[in-house]
């Protein structure tokens, strides 16, 4: 049976954890017993496997109530949820490997060597998704690194997604409801963003503006396919936003590829930023959706590119050549579904 991109994501992002965990487990078992055994190996590498586990069942179907909390309340949380999947994975792996005879005995000795360093481990790395997230992501890792000290050139893939009708639903619902409303899309088109290799470069009002490296954005069209994936997020959870808001997201958005300049900017609220006329292209190609009646349309620039890349499996209608609002050069549309 062929896996959909869907599920074959979602895999990959089950591999990560569970060979880390795996691995680091057989490292920690040989370095804190006084004579390592295969069993004790094999206990270590199957508890680092279920800890993985926790890992990914924690951070894909429970974490998304959690990251509607404040900050010290989600770190909190994670490291009890954390702690307890340590313990139950080491009382299960020891139960299946040594059998029910020492576990007390063992368990003792575990939680007076290893608790005290997890915890510490676990609030290093809560600290550091923390950063990653307010910062963005990558830009945190960027920023420490130097990655876009000096400003440098890149082939991008950008979006622009844009909410529909968004001023009368302000007006209707008034503004702090439609603030809530803005953060519920927000957070729920993050994780098909992610899952598609897609940036989260900024929140511009009622807009997303995503970016993609250029080989990211075209291999399996995570590009394209990251819209209709956030339609899928958002479809599901419907009957919720009806329930709360009395309105569903609907959404827009342009899609088109160039050369973006790339660098660190300011001082006090330092960001990285991208500058270029492949980002004014592709805000003026999200313009061209409720003109022409779109929900996606893409450049023929982007068209071509998923092409060559042999990625281009999706209907294409063309729009003909356009001229766009601001520009001299005029380019050909395609309006994207599947």
């Amino acid at each position: 049976m062929k896996l959909s991109r869907y599920s074959a994501r979602r895999l990959h992002l089950l591999a990560i954890p569970t060979a880390a965990g795996i691995c680091i487990g057989a490292v920690i078992s040989v370095l804190i017993s006084p004579d390592p055994t295969f069993r004790t190996v094999l206990q270590g590498m199957l508890c680092g496997f279920l800890i993985g586990l926790s890992v990914f069942y924690v951070e894909y179907f429970i974490l998304d109530r959690l990251l509607r909390m404040s900050v010290w309340l989600i770190i909190v949380s994670r490291t009890v949820i954390y702690i307890m999947g340590i313990v139950l994975s080491y009382i299960v792996s020891d139960l299946v490997v040594f059998g029910a005879g020492g576990l007390i005995a063992d368990l003792e000795q575990f939680l007076a060597q290893s608790v005290a360093i997890s915890m510490a481990a676990i609030l290093v790395v809560m600290f550091l998704i923390n950063m990653n997230r307010l910062l963005g992501q990558k830009a945190f890792i960027r920023l420490l690194v130097g990655r876009y000290h000096r400003p440098v050139m890149e082939q991008r893939i950008f979006m622009f997604i844009d909410l529909s009708s968004s001023t009368a639903l302000a007006e209707e619902i008034g503004d702090i409801a439609f603030h809530s409303f803005l953060n519920d899309f927000f957070f729920d088109a993050t994780r098909p963003i992610v899952e598609c290799k897609g940036e989260i470069y900024k929140y511009v009002g009622d807009e997303i503006i995503v970016t993609w490296k250029m080989k990211d954005g075209l291999k399996d069209g995570n590009c394209a396919e990251c819209f209709f994936l956030i339609e899928e997020a958002v479809a599901a959870l419907e009957g919720r936003y009806r329930e709360k808001y009395g309105a569903v997201p609907r959404f827009t958005a342009g899609l088109h590829c160039g050369t973006a300049v790339i660098g660190e900017m300011g001082d006090y609220k330092r960001e990285i930023a991208f500058l270029g006329d492949v980002l004014n292209t592709t805000s003026r190609i999200q313009s061209e959706c409720k003109a022409r009646s779109r929900r996606l349309i893409i450049s023929d620039d982007l068209r071509n590119e998923l092409s060559r890349a042999g990625e281009a499996d999706y209907a294409l209608e063309s729009l003909g050549v356009i001229a766009l609002r601001g520009k001299k050069r005029e380019m050909e549309l395609f309006s994207v579904s599947r």
